[in-house]
């Protein structure tokens, strides 16, 4: 969820990102500053919906004053709720959007693992299209994982996989037959999902974590 989990006592600011000239040839670089120092980051050519939002609001400075407000020890540093340039004193930030989202673009060779710039959503029960917050990102903290632990966070991949095809397909079944939204098709329309569900997922087989993701 995007919800504020946890206020940071020492705060950090955004100034303000890096404005240059774009060429279609080369990687897009940008530099985020801030109060504790600069952080430069490549954006994704693969990922251009995303790419070109963060680039808009960079060159439109509206990133300047804007608080980290939700600093989680290795898990994630999050920002961008507009809201926050208010800088209230106890005031929870991090509903704030910009008031609107950008279509998923999650692909398969792209790892949320220690320094990378990332997205921010609400659940897949709420957003079954998997978009992202307008303003909202994430830099990805992490920690060293042993394979047991690796263990567990495949299990828990393949968890959060399977519960937003679930979702997924009972969105599908109710567009294609409207009737199955009514309470009192609710078991038909789950029945209907999970059969969906379980022959997707007999080809899709089960999420390993790459080795040089590791």
């Amino acid at each position: 969820m995007r919800t504020l989990l946890l206020l940071c006592l020492s705060l950090l600011t955004l100034a303000s990102c890096a404005e240059k000239p774009l060429d279609p040839d080369k990687p897009v670089y940008v530099t985020v500053r801030t109060s504790m120092g600069d952080v430069t980051v490549l954006l994704y050519d693969d990922t251009p919906l995303h790419r070109d939002n963060f680039i808009k609001l960079c060159q439109a400075g509206e990133y300047e004053g804007m608080l980290f407000h939700r600093i989680i020890k290795d898990f994630v540093v999050q920002g961008g709720d507009p809201a926050s340039k208010a800088h209230e004193p106890g005031v929870l930030y991090g509903d704030g959007d910009g008031g609107y989202t950008v279509p998923a673009e999650i692909l398969p060779h792209h790892f949320n693992k220690r320094g990378a710039l990332i997205d921010a959503k609400e659940t897949d029960d709420v957003n079954i299209e998997r978009a992202s917050a307008g303003t909202q990102f994430c830099f990805v903290q992490g920690k060293k994982l042993t394979d047991e632990e690796l263990a567990q966070k495949e299990t828990r991949i393949n968890e959060i996989r399977r519960n937003w095809l679930f979702y997924k397909f009972q969105d599908r079944l109710k567009k294609q037959e409207p009737s199955l939204a009514a309470d009192s098709m609710k078991t038909e329309l789950e029945n209907r999902a999970l059969v969906m569900l379980e022959d997707t997922l007999e080809v899709l087989g089960y999420y390993t974590i790459p080795a040089d993701r590791r």
